[in-house]
């Protein structure tokens, strides 16, 4: 098992909330230990109170590895992710990938390092982030849709409506 200073900074957040008890930040922990019971002995040293995917789902964990192209080098090789493999390993192990909940897409795949360069401040510029990422698709949602910026607003698309209809 791999351990590091982020662990206990991650644990700490996990356990944060935000308004109305909602958390700000689940972790989901998919693990490439060996057995059932070293990673139960690592969740219960090194991580905490995180939600896990049950070592038994295989099928799971290894579609989550391949999705995201995530996994430790001992396993690269069975989950076809080795040196000509069909899907290329991106990170080893730790690996953490912030994701929004809402939409599923990437805030980040630099978790860790985020953690340990800006410590408790991490979940504040993942939430930046993601929020920062929400407003750009809108304003591109907005030109595909109206043919103009977002920052120009509902306003001046209802009134080159209006102005049409004269």
């Amino acid at each position: 098992s791999v351990y590091t200073s982020a662990q206990p900074k991650l644990d700490f957040h996990a356990t944060d909330s935000i308004g109305d008890e909602k958390k700000a930040l689940e972790v989901v922990y998919v693990s490439s230990d060996m057995t059932p019971e070293q990673m139960t002995v690592d969740m219960v040293q090194n991580h905490g109170q995180w939600s896990a995917v049950p070592f038994n789902d295989t099928e799971q964990r290894s579609a989550l590895k391949q999705f995201f192209g995530a996994c430790a080098g001992k396993e690269a090789e069975d989950l076809d992710m080795g040196e000509g493999g069909k899907v290329k390993k991106k990170f080893g192990i730790p690996t953490l990938i912030i994701l929004d909940s809402e939409s599923g897409d990437i805030v980040t795949t630099e978790g860790v390092k985020d953690l340990e360069v800006s410590g408790n401040g991490a979940l504040a510029g993942w939430m930046k982030r993601r929020d920062d990422m929400a407003l750009a698709k809108k304003k591109k949602e907005n030109i595909i849709r109206y043919g103009v910026p977002a920052a120009v607003g509902v306003a001046a698309v209802g009134a080159m409506f209006v102005a049409r209809k004269k």
